[in-house]
């Protein structure tokens, strides 16, 4: 087993000081006035403020054959109804933006802290009572259709969406984010008003904020502004109904006229707790998260690769792990092999503590770096919230970084990164077929 180089740990180390991964306060947690909960972290950073507005539900959802509807019903609900309502957005210099992912789906609200409370009361009309008029359910399913071609552009994403269609079935998370020609056809109005009036509601939404002003002035801001949430009735529990399944055929073969191919390895994690959670932001980070990663020889010593990562998914269900490389067409067989053995090996032979370290605080300075503004922060304090995890998991993170041990991770990659609960997945226009018979480039490395 080839060990990490002792500069890489040491850069790692570095970049990544002991007891300075999260720097900015815990996060407070209250429930409003009105019933609805707040997750709130204070940041003097800059004299901005980023609110979101989490709904339970997403993707996991949607009802089967009503692909895209969470995304439309979202997209709807900050529909602007007037010219005065989007003069009043520009002049507070604040925005709108939607996120629909597995579990819930997020209304992002972004001003100068200056103008937090008319900010605030203009998206509150708009989310509160939004206009679903048959005209604009039409001109938001036509906006849909080229944001749902555009993701068929990009190879990574297409193979994405693939596999979790095929973990489950093509429903809830394996559904179409933004929608198919038949199913935005069945998407009426009495379909959209339905799904908000079942969602929308107190005990299915909360907020999480990251301001520069006091959590009091935050929190009494949003309870004046949002007070007409519907008292709801149905539990906030997870939506999804399937767990993920390896499809009888495990192998996915996407054709696209390409110069490059997407060569890929998913698998589903079988539970879902913090420590899954950890472990997998570790195995992610060790896969193919820059120099150091296992994939990266594939690239830089063996030239078989543009580029490799791994994508960890988390939903309520586990989530799926996806180990990739994308390399030239005439490489694709020889780099499915080279995939397939790193793997395997790394499943068989497990790692050393070097690199174990070495992962643990790649997937820190991962996690840091992408949550440096607070925009990102409160997306993901409320993404850590919808998933059942807890907003306060985003400053407790270094320490169940820390409380993992060599040993969990793995038993961790024993039992994922299992044979019979793969999906190998090719995108491109040749098929790549893995040689069995070839020597893991790990054992070769260190014969």
């Amino acid at each position: 087993m080839r060990p990490i180089p002792a500069a890489v740990v040491a850069l790692l180390a570095a970049l990544v000081p002991a007891g300075t991964f999260v720097p900015t306060p815990e996060v407070t947690t209250t429930v409003l006035a009105t019933g609805i909960p707040l997750h709130f972290q204070q940041d003097f950073s800059s004299s901005s403020t980023s609110v979101v507005l989490a709904i339970r539900g997403g993707k996991g959802a949607v009802p089967a054959g009503k692909d895209g509807l969470a995304y439309l019903v979202t997209r709807l609900a900050v529909d602007i109804p007037d010219e005065r309502k989007a003069r009043d957005m520009l002049s507070q210099a604040g925005r709108f933006s939607v996120s629909v992912l597995e579990d819930g789906s997020f209304i992002k609200i972004d001003c100068l802290s200056e103008y937090l409370e008319p900010t605030l009361k203009t998206a509150a009309a708009i989310i509160q009572d939004p206009i679903f008029s048959s005209i604009r359910i039409d001109r938001i399913k036509t906006m849909m259709t080229p944001q749902a071609g555009r993701q068929e552009d990009n190879s990574a994403v297409l193979a994405h969406q693939a596999v979790l269609e095929a973990f489950y079935g093509g429903r809830g998370y394996g559904g179409a984010l933004y929608g198919n020609a038949p199913s935005l056809k069945s998407l009426d109005r009495k379909t959209v008003v339905g799904f908000y009036e079942e969602h929308f509601v107190s005990n299915r939404i909360f907020f999480s904020a990251v301001s520069d002003l006091p959590f009091e002035k935050v929190s009494d801001l949003l309870e004046k502004s949002f007070t007409r949430a519907a008292v709801g009735t149905r539990e906030s529990v997870a939506d999804f109904q399937d767990r993920a399944q390896v499809p009888e055929n495990p192998n996915l073969e996407l054709t696209r006229e390409t110069q490059q191919t997407y060569v890929g390895r998913a698998y589903p994690i079988p539970e879902f707790s913090r420590r899954s959670h950890v472990l997998a932001l570790i195995g992610e980070a060790l896969l193919g998260k820059g120099p150091g990663s296992r994939l990266w020889p594939l690239r830089g010593r063996d030239r078989l690769a543009y580029s490799v990562d791994a994508v960890y998914t988390p939903n309520r269900d586990g989530g799926v792990l996806i180990a990739y490389i994308e390399t030239q067409n005439a490489k694709a067989g020889e780099a499915a092999a080279a995939l397939e053995n790193e793997l395997r090996h790394l499943r068989e032979h497990g790692l050393t503590r070097d690199e174990f370290e070495a992962a643990r605080m790649t997937a820190r300075s991962h996690f840091l770096r992408a949550n440096e503004s607070k925009e990102s922060r409160a997306m993901t304090m409320a993404v850590l919230e919808i998933l059942g995890l807890g907003a306060g998991l985003f400053h407790s993170l270094a320490e169940e970084l820390e409380a993992v041990s060599l040993e969990d991770m793995i038993d961790f990659l024993r039992d994922v990164l299992d044979p019979e609960r793969e999906l190998r997945i090719v995108v491109g226009s040749v098929a790549a077929e893995p040689d069995e018979t070839a020597v893991p480039p790990a054992a070769a490395s260190s014969s």
